[in-house]
């Protein structure tokens, strides 16, 4: 019986090892276009189902990317999943090209951007170590944009060396190692070091070769990683027996700069994470029902390759310069609400919506072509079963509604730009208590 219990073991072991294998290959390979911004709504799929809702109530493994304080509360499990993300973005171009010398004219009509569908991957692992510590291991799809167009979407000749689609590629995956400690039996802090790797391509951009401090560090250089680190401290606590209060603040991640890209990020291809906070309640309507309520505000302004705008930068530098124009998003406060049923000791349903503010100006619809963030509001559901005393199964999906931002070619002023995008997620995850 010993022999057959230190098997089963082993065999767990090598499973959770060859789990994570294929959650590490995913994560550099799948590309997600996040939704608050670039940035995801939830890290785990129990947080899918309330779109992001409840930093103070941590109930798995994932808290080292969104409240390590909460970790406290968590004994020794492991928790994975997978994300079925399903994004739409398109680009609706009217108005003739004027010919101007110095415009980056493009082509009237409807451009839709092909790539629509990433699996993105989360997995996280807590130890408890002692009463009152806990230390964890965890990862997810931090954030990402991707966009291809057609290489039409430029009016015909304006860059005639192109024959490669038009878009852009960026995957950012976080690796968060975490310590968490209650202070008592109510009150719990923790710290999270962030060690988060990206990867970017652009192609097709040969239409701004003239604006480029380095043209040969602009487009078309393939993909290139990036590397960085950073840090999340949080803290949870129960005020009454009905009341918990949660926070959490990440700071700015500072990262490796992409050198193959120095001619098109501002800062000579610099584009660090923004850092943000978080802050929120969890309430006990009675022993079914919990109600949710979070504020996030995410630093987009922070980061120059992000937050500068595309004019007047453009009459005073160059592509790749410290102010070099960028995408021009603005910071964004987000507003969550879930609510939590626990129908019974097996079956668990949450309902959530999100609002936030637009981080796309009217003034910057040319260079989020690439980038059509426009996503404001979010709606989500999600179960969660009770399999067996120490396993549970998660699903969750959300629907992120279209959003329209119109404003002009800057380049061109007699065009009008419409950028648009919608979404779908259909999450699936496993939790196994210790």
């Amino acid at each position: 019986m010993a022999n057959f219990k230190s098997m089963r073991k082993t065999v767990q072991s090598k499973a959770i090892c060859l789990v994570m294998g294929v959650l590490v290959i995913l994560a550099t390979s799948a590309t997600c276009f996040a939704t608050n911004g670039y940035m995801p709504i939830s890290a785990s799929v129990a947080g899918h189902g309330v779109v992001g809702a409840g930093i103070a109530d941590v109930p798995n493994a994932m808290g080292g990317v969104a409240n390590p304080g909460g970790l406290a509360f968590t004994g020794t499990q492991t928790d994975a999943g997978f994300g079925f993300f399903m994004p739409s973005r398109k680009v609706t171009i009217t108005g003739a090209p004027s010919g101007a010398l110095g415009s980056v004219p493009l082509a009237p009509g409807e451009h839709k951007s092909g790539n629509n569908f990433f699996v993105v991957p989360s997995y996280g692992k807590t130890w408890k170590k002692t009463d009152d510590t806990v230390i964890g291991f965890s990862f997810c799809g931090n954030g990402g944009m991707n966009t291809e167009y057609g290489n039409e979407i430029f009016a015909p000749g304006m860059n005639p060396t192109n024959t490669t689609p038009v878009g852009v590629n960026l995957a950012q995956m976080c690796f968060a190692t975490s310590y968490a400690k209650k202070i008592n039996e109510k009150h719990g802090l923790g710290i999270a070091l962030l060690t988060p790797v990206q990867m970017f391509r652009a192609q097709g951009l040969q239409a701004f070769g003239g604006a480029s401090s380095d043209p040969t560090a602009l487009t078309n250089n393939g993909t290139e990683m990036s590397f960085g680190v950073g840090f999340r401290v949080g803290y949870m606590g129960e005020i009454t027996d009905k009341l918990n209060i949660g926070i959490s603040y990440m700071s700015d991640v500072k990262m490796s700069e992409f050198d193959d890209y120095a001619g098109l990020f501002a800062e000579q291809g610099d584009f660090d994470i923004p850092g943000g906070i978080t802050v929120g309640i969890k309430y006990e309507i009675d022993d079914a029902f919990k109600f949710l309520f979070d504020y996030q505000k995410i630093n987009y302004g922070g980061v120059n390759s992000i937050s500068n705008p595309m004019m007047p930068n453009m009459m005073g530098s160059q592509l790749g310069d410290d102010d070099g124009a960028g995408f021009g998003w603005e910071d964004q406060d987000i507003y969550k609400f879930g609510l939590v049923w626990k129908k019974d000791e097996k079956l668990t349903y949450r309902i959530g919506y999100s609002c936030a503010s637009q981080i796309i100006p009217t003034s910057e619809t040319m260079f989020n072509i690439l980038a059509p963030a426009t996503i404001r509001k979010h709606a989500g559901f999600g179960v969660s079963k009770k399999l067996t005393e120490k396993k549970i199964l998660h699903m969750a999906v959300s629907r992120a509604f279209g959003e329209t931002v119109d404003g002009s070619n800057l380049t061109d002023p007699g065009q009008d730009i419409a950028i648009y995008m919608d979404q779908w997620k259909v999450s699936v995850g496993y939790t196994w208590l210790y």
